[in-house]
C-alpha cells in the first residue's frame, strides 16, 4: 500500500530518497532492523490495529537477503491488559443482566428489565470511562446534596474544584422540578450500584473492559500483579498510539519500567502544537519519542502537494467522482498507495458499484478494511420482517396482511419456497384478504383453466409448505422467539450448502453468495449466543419489544470482513482504520461537518463539567482525536482531494468540515507558500441536462396498438382530455399500477361501496312505482341498512362471494369509521330520492354499450378517414321521475362520492384541458348519449350528478350549462355535445397529433416518474 519500492530493490533511507513519502511505518522497519538485525523474535509491537503490522511486515521484508528474518510478536494494548487479567470481558447482553442485578439489589426496585434497559446502557458506558480514566468513582457519585454543604476539597485539583462549583451553580437547587427531583433519585444509587456491578462481575469471573484495565493497574500498584513475571521478555516497542486514557497511559509507563522499551510517535510539525497534536505533545513528555534527533522525519505538510477541495450536490455524485480520480490520479502509481477514506460509512456500497471492473484494460484489484455492514445484507431485512410479523402481525382470526406480505415477498422466502409464495401472494391480493388465516399463506391455492377452484366459496389450496408453516406459527416469550429466529436461519443457511459445494468444485467465487453465505453464519452465531445468555441469565427476561431492539442493536453492529491481501489494491478505509498507514494519494468523501468530526451521540449520566474534572471522555477530547486523524493522514500525501455534499437535505449541514475550513485559513502556514488549495465546484449530471417533455408520435406500430381498441369509456375519454401522455401510458402502453391489499379504504373503493350498497336497496325495487313512504320505511329500517353495508364491504372490500358476503364482517378501526361515514351517505341519498318520489327505478348498475362512427372532418373527402367504435359503460341508476312541469323524464342518475359540485359554461368548456374542468359532466352527458342511441325511449332524457356529500335538502342533481339547467339532453345539448365528443375522439384514432404532456394534474399522477415530473 504504502512502499516506495515494488521493484525489489532495498527500501533503506539513503541521501537520494524521497523522505516525504517514506512511510512511518517503514521508518520503524528499517529502525529496527538496524538496531537487532534479521532476529527479531524477542522483540514486541504493540499497535493500535492488525493491519498496522501487516504492513510493518513488508516493509521488513524488504531486508530479506541471504537469511530469513524471524518476526518480531505482534499485539495491541487490550490483548496485553487480557493477559494481566485474570478476569473475562462479558458479553454486552450479559453485562446488562448484571447491572441490572446490582441495580435491584441496590434500589429495592420491582422496575422490569424492559424499562431499565432503555438506559442501562449509559450506566454502563459512564462506569466503562470512569475505570478507563482512574477516576475516583465514590466521589464522583457522591449524594450532590452532600457535596455542595462540603467546604474542604483538599482533595479535588483545583480544575476540578472549578468545574464542581461551575456545576453546582448551574444546578439551580431553587428550581424543584420533578425531572431533577428524578435525577437526583437516580444519581444517589449510582456509585453503590457502580460497586456491586463490580463485585457481582468479579464474583462471576467477569468484568467489562474499563474494568479489566482498572483491575491491572491497581493490581499492578498495589503488587498483586508481578508484571516482571506476566510480560514477556525482550524489547517492547510501541507505535503509533494518540489519545491514551490513564489506565494505558499508566500501562505504558510500567512496560517502560520494566522492561527495555521504544515509543515512535506519528506526528508532523505544522500540527504538533494544535488542537490535532494535543495528546502527542503529552505522550512525548511521558515517554519521550525514538526518532527526537530526525526532525526530517516530522516536516511533510511543506514539501509539494496537489490539494483540492470538491463540492459535490449530492452523496451519489461523490461516488460516481472516484472513477474519474482513478484514471486521473492513480493509473500511474501502484494502486497500494492510494486510499479511499469514507468519513460516511454508509458510502461503501455506492462506491464500490462507482469503481469499474476494469479501466483502460487494467484490472482494479481492491482492499476493503472496513467490513460489509451485515445490517445490508438480505438476512437482517429477514429478521427485522419475522419480528415484526410476530410481534405486530398476529390476528385471533389470523395475519395482517401487511406484516405477512414482508416475509413472503422477501428474496429469501421466494429461494426457499419457490414459484409457491408467487401463488400465495396473487391469490391474496385477488381476493383482497387482509387478514389471511394461517392456511392461506402456507399453502398455494389451486387453479384449472386459469381460475380458483372454490367449492362452497372456499377457495381449494395444496399442502402446506413446510418453511412457511414454520414462519406462520406464533411463538410466545422472548426465549422462544430466538429459537424461532435461528430455526428459520439455519434452513437458509443449509439451502447454500449445494451452491457452496458446486463453487468449490468449480475453483469458480462468486463474492455475493459468499457474502451472504457468511452474514447467515453471523446472525446464525450471533442468536445463538444471545440464546445462550438467555438460558444462563435469570433476570434476562424482556418483551419481545425490547428483545427485537437489542436483536437489531447486535446486528447493525457487525461487519463482515472481506478476505484478501491486506497489502494489494486500491485502498477503502474509513478515516479510524488509516492509523499508522501513509499513501500517495488520498481521496476523502462526505467530509462534511457532521462527519468530520463525528458528532458526540453518546449520553451520559454524568454532567460535562464533572466528566471534565474527573478527567473522562468529552467532546473537545473527540475532536481532537478526529483532528489528529484528518492531519496525519495527509502529511505524506502528494495528491490530496476532499470531498464534501453541499446538499443540507435531510440532517446533512451542506458545510465543509471544520478542518477543511481550517487549512483554507492556514494555508500558507500548513502547506507552505509553494502550495495552493485548489476550490471545485461538482456538477451533478442531471443539472446540466433539460428535462424535456416526453411526445410519442403515432408511429405505424402506435396506430397499431390503436386500431386494438374497440370500445372507450367516458373515463378513458377524460384522461385523454387531462393528458394526452398519461392516456397513451394507460390505454396504448398497457401500464398499470400494482394493486396491493391494503386495510385502509382510498377513494375509488369508498365509492364502490358506495356503489354496491346503492344497487342492494334498488334492485329488489326496480320497476315498482316508488313513493316516499317507501323509501323513509327504508331509512327507518336501521338492521336492513346495516346489512346492506357488510354485504357490501363483504364483496367490494374483503372480496367474498354473494353467499358468504351477508356474513357480518370483522373491522378495524379506520375500517369501521369508513363503514358509518358510507352509512350516512346512504342515507343522504335516499332522503334526496325520497323527495324525487314518485319514482320507477328502471335500470340498476346497467352496463350499456352503442356504436359510433368517427370520421376526421378536418382532412379533404378523398383523404378522410372513417371508424366505428363501441361507447358505453355502466349507468349507476335511471328511472322514470317527475321534472318542475310534470312531465316524466328518463333521470339518468351518476353517483359522485368524491368530488365537489361542478358547473360549466359552455359543451366546449367540458372539452378543453383545465384544472377546474368539469369533467363530470363529460360522463353524465356520455350515458345519456349512449342511452340515447341504444335504449328505445319516448321521454326527455335528463342527465344527473348525484354529489352524495350535499346536503339533500341542499342538492340539485341536474346539470346547467350556463344558466339554464339540462333536462332534455336530446333537445338542449346533444348536438353540440357529440360534435365535441367526434372531434376528441378523432384526435385520439384518426388525426396525427402526437401524445404530449398536460403538466396540470402532475402532482397526483402515478406516472409523473415515467415521464420525469
Amino acid at each position: 500500500m504504502n512502499t516506495r519500492d515494488f521493484s525489489g530493490q532495498s527500501c533503506l533511507i539513503n541521501n537520494n530518497e524521497d523522505v516525504r513519502f517514506t512511510p512511518f511505518l517503514k521508518l520503524i522497519a528499517d529502525d529496527i532492523y538496524e538496531q537487532y538485525g534479521n532476529d527479531l523474535s524477542n522483540v514486541t509491537i504493540i499497535v493500535p490495529n492488525k493491519r498496522a503490522s501487516l504492513f510493518f511486515n513488508q516493509y521488513l521484508s524488504k531486508h530479506i537477503k541471504d537469511e530469513p528474518i524471524w518476526s518480531p510478536r505482534f499485539t495491541s494494548i487490550g490483548e496485553v491488559f487480557e493477559m494481566l487479567c485474570p478476569l473475562k470481558v462479558a458479553d454486552p447482553i450479559q453485562q446488562i443482566c448484571k447491572l441490572y442485578e446490582a441495580y435491584r439489589n441496590i434500589s429495592n426496585t420491582d422496575e422490569s428489565l424492559d424499562k431499565f434497559y432503555s438506559w442501562a446502557e449509559l450506566m454502563k458506558n459512564d462506569f466503562d470511562d470512569i475505570d478507563n480514566n482512574l477516576a475516583n468513582a465514590e466521589m464522583l457519585f457522591k449524594n450532590i446534596e452532600e457535596l455542595e454543604e462540603m467546604n474542604d476539597f483538599s482533595f479535588l485539583s483545583d480544575n476540578q474544584k472549578k468545574a464542581i462549583r461551575q456545576y453546582f451553580d448551574s444546578f439551580n437547587y431553587g428550581a424543584d422540578s420533578e425531572l431533577k427531583s428524578r435525577f437526583m433519585g437516580v444519581w444517589k444509587y449510582l456509585y453503590d450500584t457502580y460497586v456491586e456491578y463490580r463485585k457481582i462481575l468479579s464474583d462471576n469471573g467477569l468484568c467489562y473492559s474499563g474494568m479489566q484495565k482498572r483491575y491491572v493497574v491497581e493490581g499492578i500498584i498495589n503488587n498483586e500483579i508481578d508484571l516482571n513475571t506476566r510480560l514477556n521478555q525482550g524489547v517492547y516497542v510501541i507505535i503509533g498510539f494518540n489519545v491514551l486514557n490513564e489506565t494505558e497511559k499508566n500501562l505504558f509507563k510500567f512496560i517502560k519500567q520494566t522492561r527495555t522499551t521504544l515509543f515512535y510517535w506519528d506526528y508532523d510539525e505544522k500540527y504538533l502544537h494544535t488542537e490535532a497534536g494535543r495528546f502527542i505533545t503529552e505522550n512525548i513528555k511521558l515517554f519521550g519519542n525514538r526518532f527526537a534527533n530526525h526532525p526530517e522525519y516530522y516536516q511533510h505538510f511543506g514539501k509539494q502537494k496537489s490539494v483540492k477541495f470538491v463540492k459535490s450536490p449530492t452523496e451519489n455524485a461523490q461516488a460516481r467522482y472516484v472513477h474519474k480520480w482513478i484514471d486521473k490520479k492513480i493509473t500511474n502509481y501502484p494502486l497500494q498507495e492510494s486510499v479511499v477514506v469514507l468519513c460516511n460509512e454508509d458510502m461503501l456500497q455506492p462506491v464500490l458499484h462507482s469503481i469499474p471492473k476494469n479501466a483502460e484494460e487494467k484490472h482494479i484489484d481492491l482492499n476493503i478494511t472496513m467490513g460489509y455492514p451485515l445490517q445490508d445484507t438480505p438476512i437482517y431485512s429477514f429478521i427485522l420482517s419475522l419480528m415484526q410479523l410476530q410481534m405486530f402481525g398476529i390476528k385471533s382470526s389470523g395475519w395482517r396482511y401487511a406484516y405477512a406480505a414482508s416475509v413472503l415477498k422477501h428474496p429469501y422466502t421466494k429461494r426457499m419456497v419457490g414459484s409457491d409464495v408467487i401463488n400465495i401472494l396473487s391469490c391474496l391480493k385477488d381476493k383482497n384478504i387482509i387478514f389471511p388465516n394461517t392456511n392461506e399463506v402456507t399453502s398455494a391455492p389451486l387453479k384449472r383453466d386459469g381460475k380458483y377452484i372454490e367449492v362452497d366459496g372456499e377457495i381449494q389450496r395444496g399442502e402446506p409448505v413446510s418453511f412457511l408453516t414454520d414462519i406462520f406459527t406464533p411463538v410466545e416469550g422472548q426465549l422462544a422467539l430466538v429459537e424461532y429466529l435461528m430455526r428459520i436461519v439455519k434452513s437458509i443457511g443449509e439451502s447454500y450448502k449445494k451452491q457452496l459445494k458446486e463453487m468449490k468444485s468449480s475453483k469458480k467465487e462468486d463474492f455475493e453468495i459468499q457474502l451472504y453465505v457468511e452474514s447467515i453464519f453471523n446472525t446464525y452465531t450471533t442468536l445463538s449466543r444471545l440464546h445462550t445468555i438467555q438460558e444462563k441469565e435469570a433476570v434476562f427476561n424482556v418483551n419481545n419489544s425490547t428483545l427485537s431492539r437489542v436483536i437489531i442493536q447486535i446486528l447493525q453492529n457487525i461487519s463482515i470482513p472481506f478476505h484478501g491481501e491486506p497489502v494489494v489494491g486500491l485502498q477503502i478505509m474509513g478515516l479510524l482504520e488509516t492509523r499508522n498507514l501513509d499513501f500517495r494519494n488520498v481521496l476523502m468523501l462526505s467530509a462534511n461537518d457532521n462527519q468530520l468530526p463525528k458528532k458526540d451521540r453518546t449520553a451520559s449520566l454524568i454532567p460535562y463539567v464533572l466528566r471534565e474534572a474527573y478527567g473522562m471522555t468529552t467532546i473537545e477530547k473527540q475532536t481532537s482525536l478526529y483532528a489528529f486523524y484528518f492531519y496525519n493522514l495527509l502529511q505524506r500525501t502528494d495528491n490530496i482531494t476532499l470531498m464534501y455534499n453541499s446538499s443540507t437535505e435531510g440532517t446533512n449541514t451542506g458545510e465543509m468540515s471544520r478542518f477543511m475550513m481550517q487549512l483554507q485559513i492556514e494555508n500558507e502556514k500548513v502547506f507552505g507558500c509553494q502550495n495552493k488549495i485548489e476550490l471545485i465546484s461538482l456538477s451533478a449530471p442531471y443539472e446540466s441536462q433539460i428535462v424535456r417533455d416526453v411526445v410519442i408520435q403515432k408511429t405505424n406500430d402506435v396506430r397499431e396498438r390503436l386500431k386494438s381498441i374497440t370500445k372507450i369509456s367516458p373515463t378513458a375519454i377524460n384522461t385523454y382530455i387531462d393528458c394526452p401522455l398519461k392516456f397513451y401510458l394507460a390505454r396504448i402502453a398497457g401500464f398499470k399500477q400494482d394493486n396491493e391489499v391494503t386495510e385502509d379504504i382510498d377513494s375509488p373503493m369508498f365509492g364502490n361501496i358506495f356503489h354496491r350498497a346503492m344497487e342492494f336497496i334498488y334492485r329488489p325495487l326496480k320497476d315498482r312505482l316508488l313513493v316516499k313512504k317507501n323509501i323513509e320505511d327504508i331509512l327507518n329500517n336501521t338492521k336492513y341498512l346495516e346489512d346492506i353495508i357488510d354485504r357490501a364491504f363483504g364483496i367490494e372490500f374483503f372480496k367474498k362471494n354473494y353467499k358468504l358476503a351477508s356474513i357480518k364482517q370483522r373491522y378495524n378501526g379506520v375500517q369501521l369509521l369508513n363503514k358509518y361515514v358510507i352509512t350516512d351517505y346512504v342515507k343522504n341519498q335516499l332522503k334526496y330520492d325520497a323527495l324525487s318520489c314518485p319514482m320507477i327505478v328502471r335500470g340498476v348498475e346497467d352496463p350499456i354499450e352503442t356504436e359510433i362512427v368517427i370520421s376526421d372532418d378536418e382532412k379533404k373527402c378523398s383523404e378522410r378517414q372513417i371508424i366505428k367504435l363501441k361507447i358505453g359503460g355502466i349507468i349507476d341508476r335511471w328511472e322514470i321521475v317527475k321534472n318542475q312541469y310534470n312531465d316524466d323524464v328518463i333521470r339518468i342518475t351518476d353517483y359522485k362520492t368524491n368530488a365537489k359540485a361542478q358547473k360549466a359554461n359552455s359543451i366546449d368548456e367540458i372539452f378543453i384541458p383545465g384544472k377546474n374542468r368539469p369533467y363530470n359532466y363529460l360522463q353524465s352527458l356520455y350515458y345519456c348519449e349512449v342511452f340515447s342511441r341504444a335504449k328505445e325511449h319516448n321521454k326527455a332524457i335528463m342527465p344527473a350528478l348525484m354529489y352524495i356529500k350535499s346536503s339533500p335538502n341542499n342538492r340539485d342533481s341536474r346539470l346547467s350549462i350556463g344558466k339554464e339547467f339540462v333536462e332534455d339532453y336530446e333537445k338542449q345539448v346533444q348536438s353540440d355535445y357529440i360534435q365535441s365528443l367526434n372531434k376528441t375522439l378523432a384526435d385520439i384514432f384518426l388525426s396525427d397529433k402526437p401524445f404530449t404532456q398536460n403538466k396540470i394534474h402532475c402532482d397526483y399522477c402515478e406516472f409523473k416518474n415515467l415521464c420525469n415530473k
